[in-house]
């Protein structure tokens, strides 16, 4: 999310661990942050931030609370669209730097049809975070890319070699404790299944 004010830019990068879990990390550009006047004033906009996140969360985990409830009544909304809602709003706020202390790694997958831009979100997460970054493309066998150079597209028989070779990869990143941001276009139900490598890992979508 980019936020534009008039005397700042501020993004916040959300990165889902799971349905329950996200990290969200927050950054403020600001011009001339050399004077005393200016320090004041960007202390003012971080502490007025700091306030309006406080209140987002306590916002987002009433309408977790009330969605749990036995006694809940869907309201105008379809359950698909508050589904969504209690995905997407499930979040925490920490620092960059909190992002890798956990012991437990974390491989966020990017999926999306071609060109909706994964490899270039992929590697600004990936930077921001001080991970690794992998391009799904990379995975596929010579024949694959051949067929792909070509414009024709691939059939199941050809993804799945393709997928169980990210699988492996995600596998061998898992035991290695690797924190790993991976672009992939696994479309289909069927293909995030292949990639669920054990049943601590969520998808979203």
């Amino acid at each position: 999310m980019l936020n534009i004010y008039p005397d700042n830019i501020s993004t916040n990068l959300i990165v889902p661990l799971s349905t329950k879990r996200r990290f969200t990390i927050f950054e403020w550009f600001f011009h001339d942050v050399a004077s005393e006047k200016n320090r004041a004033r960007i202390k003012r906009s971080v502490a007025f931030s700091d306030e309006v996140q406080q209140e987002d969360i306590g916002l987002c985990e009433n309408v977790q609370r009330g969605l749990r409830s036995s006694t809940y009544d869907r309201g105008r909304y379809s359950v698909r669209r508050e589904n969504a809602f209690t995905i997407s709003t499930c979040c925490s706020r920490v620092s960059g730097a909190a992002v890798t202390g956990d012991d437990v790694p974390v491989i966020v997958l990017l999926m999306g049809p071609a060109g909706s831009g994964k490899t270039t979100v992929g590697k600004m997460l990936a930077a921001q975070l001080k991970w690794d970054f992998y391009d799904g493309d990379n995975f596929h066998s010579p024949a694959n890319i051949e067929k792909m150079s070509r414009g024709i597209p691939l059939s199941d028989d050809d993804r799945i070699p393709w997928l169980n070779s990210i699988r492996e990869a995600i596998l061998q990143w898992d035991a290695q404790h690797r924190n790993v941001v991976l672009a992939c276009s696994a479309l289909k139900r069927s293909y995030r299944e292949l990639l669920q490598i054990n049943s601590d890992v969520s998808s979203s979508t």
